[in-house]
């Protein structure tokens, strides 16, 4: 599996951590096993459900289980989760193909290199690269376990990935000190929410 530190190196830093070196590298090696054990739920579904392909209702099923025991209370988040284009994770999607020229496309010309005007905004570049860090640990696990998976499902599985490092990091923001190995370990083994992590 693909060394997924870049991600967790960024989160961290995002969330204005400080963290001991030590600590770092072993918030990492659970970071490798959560996203492990959430690509091994859905596959545990699929092949509940005699297939080779994980769908959009099995990573739903993961989910819906998050939610019901990771509360991260968020004031600026009203309503659903938000639903972002796969381009705002660094990953391309068909839908500024050639191949997907239609009259819905706003009148881009492909022939002549002409394109509607951009549209500022989405994600940062960091943003982006740690999460195609993320992608392609998926994309070898499914490998590993001979299934498939649409863009679009992955991209589902990497936001559940997020939410459980944020439940985590909330949870670490408690301590005021620089957090150390100890710490990472007596939270994660003090609560059965973080088990994924195991």
């Amino acid at each position: 599996m693909k060394d997924i530190s870049l991600y967790t190196n960024s989160i961290v830093k995002s969330c204005n951590l400080k963290l001991e070196k030590s600590a770092l590298k072993t918030l990492n090696k659970y970071v490798e096993n959560m996203v492990f054990n959430i690509v091994s739920i859905c596959a545990i579904i699929a092949f509940i459900n005699n297939s080779k392909t994980i769908t959009s209702k099995n990573v739903q099923i993961v989910y819906g289980y998050i939610k019901s025991t990771c509360k991260i209370t968020n004031k600026e988040q009203k309503g659903g989760d938000p639903v972002l284009p796969s381009e705002y994770y660094g990953i391309q999607s068909a839908s500024y193909s050639p191949v997907n020229n239609n009259a819905d496309i706003l009148q881009v010309d492909f022939n002549n290199g002409i394109a509607r005007p951009a549209i500022t905004g989405g994600g940062s570049d960091e943003k982006r690269e740690k999460t195609k860090v993320v992608y392609i640990c998926i994309q070898d696990i499914l490998k590993y376990y001979s299934l498939t998976a649409s863009k679009e499902v992955v991209l589902k599985m990497i936001i559940i990935v997020d939410k459980y490092i944020n439940c985590l990091l909330t949870s670490l923001k408690k301590y005021k000190k620089t957090i150390t190995t100890t710490n990472i370990n007596s939270l994660i083994k003090s609560n059965t929410t973080y088990d994924i992590f195991k």
